[in-house]
């Protein structure tokens, strides 16, 4: 009866420590799928910007040149018949 309570309460104990222990995995995976959404999120956020920029930049650049925008740049040293 003795022996039998004892591997009753040690099954119970083994249960909960890995009924523990699965909790704190999914606890843990949570925490990290989350942060890699936040990395991805920042990451694209920053691709985003800076293409924007560069693209801004290129257009700046391409209208102070020759004054007009970038299509039309090359159309007007195709009617000038010069370049730069």
């Amino acid at each position: 009866m003795r022996l039998g309570l004892v591997v009753l309460a040690l099954i119970v104990v083994l249960g909960l420590v890995a009924g523990g222990i699965e909790l704190s995995r999914t606890h843990a995976k949570d925490g990290i799928l989350t942060r890699l959404q936040e990395r991805a999120t920042s990451s694209a956020d920053f691709v985003s910007t800076y293409v924007s920029l560069q693209a801004g930049r290129s257009g700046a650049a391409t209208v102070s040149r020759c004054g007009v925008s970038r299509i039309g740049c090359r159309g007007a040293v195709r009617a000038s018949g010069r370049a730069g």
